[in-house]
């Protein structure tokens, strides 16, 4: 039967295992440090300890002749080392090659793109202050033709105006819809008939105007009575009688006809001088140029009363030819001669268009 071992026996068996495991530790070491500067051994570090070792290997070369065989071996070593020293160098040459080529190509396209990049918003720049350029352009000559529209108005060519503005809601159709110009002034035209009331206007002769002028400039009064003027005033006005008419006004009532229906349609031409007709500040409208040359007219062929005395005559003469007087007179003189040159001028264009 085996013995147990002593105590002695079994420390030292102890030791020898301890010793042992010590022993494999240290091993491991080893190996990790080996490892570990294995994985430090880069291509910098091969370059530098193939040049140190070429180095050194040139030094041992030179103690040897070359025919000697220390001196091929040596030889075979350096030009060993060197293939492989060279071969680093160059994977490191095209490394860094490579790198600086893909540095210059992200800087490059970084430059592309912010070249871009400011190109695009200079364009898109451009373009909003093109836009904006036409959106008031387009707003100002729209708004200097209403003013025009408005001016003419003012100044008694209601007619023509109206035919401004027909074809400018002429054009919005033709924009809004794509109706051909035939097609647009067609549904304009039915549009305005659409507006009209009937029995709104109705047109007389001349002579019943003038007839029912002369009426109305006697006024009430002798044989003229209430209900005369009133159907006088609607014959001016183109106005239908109401009821049954005066005996001085049947064949008037009977003869009258209702107002052409026709809605009269500017061309671009009549628009375009329409944009450039000059309206003068304070200009009278037309009703007014005509009652002023009427009475200018009146004034001219009524006679005047002769001068009482003497004594009279030089203060009246002489207040003639005051400077104040004089002023009004040239003034009413210009004021005459624009109004005619104006609405001559006027009517020449859209007679001639």
């Amino acid at each position: 039967m085996k013995k147990a071992p002593t105590a002695h026996v079994k420390q030292l068996e102890d030791q020898k295992k301890l010793s042992q495991e010590r022993l494999a530790k240290l091993d491991e070491y080893d190996r990790k440090l080996a490892e570990g500067r294995a994985k430090a051994q880069n291509d910098q570090v091969k370059v530098l300890n193939l040049t140190n070792q070429i180095s050194e290997a040139q030094k041992e070369l030179s103690k040897y002749e070359e025919d000697s065989a220390e001196y091929g071996e040596i030889y075979k070593k350096i030009v060993e080392d060197t293939i492989q020293l060279e071969s680093i160098q160059s994977k490191l040459a095209d490394e860094r090659q490579k790198k600086l080529n893909a540095a210059a190509k992200k800087a490059a396209d970084e430059k592309k793109r912010a070249e871009e990049s400011a190109k695009k918003e200079a364009e898109a720049e451009a373009k909003r202050l093109a836009d904006k350029k036409k959106t008031q352009d387009e707003a100002r000559k729209e708004f200097e033709l209403e003013l025009k529209i408005r001016q003419m108005e003012a100044a008694g060519y209601a007619k023509q105006a109206d035919a401004i503005k027909n074809a400018l809601e002429r054009n919005k159709l033709m924009e809004t819809y794509g109706y051909t110009i035939e097609e647009a002034n067609k549904k304009l035209k039915e549009q305005k008939e659409l507006e009209k009331k009937d029995g709104d206007k109705v047109e007389y002769s001349k002579e019943d105007i003038k007839k029912a002028e002369r009426i109305l400039k006697r006024g009430a009064g002798g044989s003229v009575g209430k209900e005369t003027l009133a159907q006088a005033q609607a014959i001016v006005d183109g106005k239908a009688i109401e009821g049954n008419a005066v005996s001085m006004f049947r064949d008037a009532k009977k003869n009258a006809k209702k107002a052409d229906a026709d809605v009269p349609i500017a061309t671009d031409e009549q628009i375009a001088r329409a944009s450039k007709w000059t309206y003068k500040q304070g200009e009278p409208v037309k009703a007014s140029a005509v009652e002023t040359a009427k009475a200018a007219a009146v004034t001219a062929a009524t006679p005047q009363p002769k001068e009482k005395n003497k004594e009279s005559a030089p203060a009246e003469k002489a207040a003639d030819k005051s400077p104040e007087i004089l002023d009004i007179n040239r003034k009413l003189y210009q004021t005459l001669e624009d109004i005619k040159t104006s609405f001559n001028q006027f009517l020449r264009q859209y007679k001639t268009a």
